[in-house]
């Protein structure tokens, strides 16, 4: 095979990826980025603490769709379906190990922008945390 067919090969599979809402991307490559969300630990986080928000995951979708906070805010997913979900965030695809029912997710926030995710197993599911 030529080099250009090794590389129509490579491109159609990163299209039949995206389509069906799958990363290439090696599991080293979903570590969290330094300026983005940090995913922590679940059962670290003060549930009713000031600066922790809450989306739920139910009837396949996150609720709120969008959801504002401030810089240094913990959201915190809890997952009320039946089925596993995750949160994959768009840029770098930076993803959260997939949780069953009542499972939790937790992310800190510190730089202001946009940040746009969805759950891999499900890419219909999308959501967006506005930090600012």
């Amino acid at each position: 095979m030529t080099d250009s067919h090794h590389a129509r090969i490579k491109l159609g599979l990163a299209g039949a990826c995206l389509l069906l809402g799958l990363s290439l991307a090696a599991d080293e490559a979903q570590s969290t980025r330094v300026d983005g969300p940090r995913f922590v630990p679940a059962e670290e986080v003060d549930a009713q603490g000031p600066s922790t928000a809450h989306v739920a995951i139910e009837q396949f979708q996150y609720s709120p769709y969008q959801i504002k906070v401030s810089p240094q805010t913990t959201v915190l997913w809890t997952n009320r379906d039946g089925v596993d979900h995750d949160v994959t965030f768009r840029d770098g695809d930076v993803k959260s190990p997939l949780v069953g029912k009542d499972g939790k997710i937790a992310a800190e926030f510190t730089e202001p922008g946009e940040y746009a995710y969805y759950c891999h197993v499900h890419p219909f599911m999308q959501g967006t945390v506005v930090v600012e």
